[in-house]
């Protein structure tokens, strides 16, 4: 008589396996992440803006994201797929503070680059400034919360729209002033604004081509 043995090999399962697994991974996603992020933003401010301009600009973001991570360290706010999703929105979120400002150098003309830094920051400083606050103030109620997500989400934004604001204010305009583009090689085109409906008939026959 032949006795045949059979081996079989089993894998426990489990359900929290699932949300385990993704920490395996989570610093490789948060790299790839605000790299593919950051590489996207750069590309299209280069589209808008001259090379140093959009440079300086993808710098404050980077910038910014370094702090807010530096910040989630100092409140010990781990890494998790909530931190890495409101990570990737900074960097959506940090344009708003650099890239009015580097706009407004850059359409300003003149060969003085610290007067165009002041005449630009003059235009839009305090229309960055109520940008700032008033997403703060949208996410001001989180803070209150009790799930914790939504505490980690209204730290985060707090870290955001300081630094935001401290790089856009303090960091971007010294840099510009030393590196930024000279006015004659700029590519921004400004239009006048608009008061009334003659003023927006006269700039579109300003653009239409004329006949000959």
């Amino acid at each position: 008589t032949t006795s045949t043995t059979t081996t079989t090999t089993t894998t426990p399962f489990f359900c929290s396996f699932q949300r385990l697994e993704r920490y395996r991974v989570i610093d490789q996603l948060v790299v790839q992440n605000l790299s593919l992020a950051l590489m996207c933003v750069l590309v299209c401010l280069l589209c808008f803006l001259p090379i140093r301009e959009a440079l300086a600009v993808g710098l404050c973001i980077l910038f910014v994201d370094l702090n807010i991570l530096a910040l989630m360290s100092f409140w010990g706010i781990k890494i998790n797929i909530a931190s890495l999703v409101n990570l990737v929105m900074a960097v959506g979120f940090a344009v708003d503070y650099s890239a009015h400002i580097a706009v407004a150098f850059a359409a300003e003309d003149g060969h003085d680059k610290k007067r165009r830094m002041h005449d630009g920051m003059v235009k839009v400083g305090v229309s960055v400034l109520n940008g700032g606050f008033s997403t703060l103030l949208a996410v001001c109620v989180l803070a209150f919360a009790q799930a914790a997500a939504f505490k980690i989400l209204f730290r985060m934004f707090l870290g955001l729209v300081g630094f935001g604001l401290l790089h856009g204010f303090v960091f971007l305009p010294p840099l510009l002033s030393l590196l930024g583009t000279p006015s004659t090689d700029n590519r921004i085109a400004v239009l006048p604004r608009a008061r009334d409906v003659s003023d927006t008939v006269d700039i579109i026959n300003h653009l239409s081509p004329h006949d000959a």
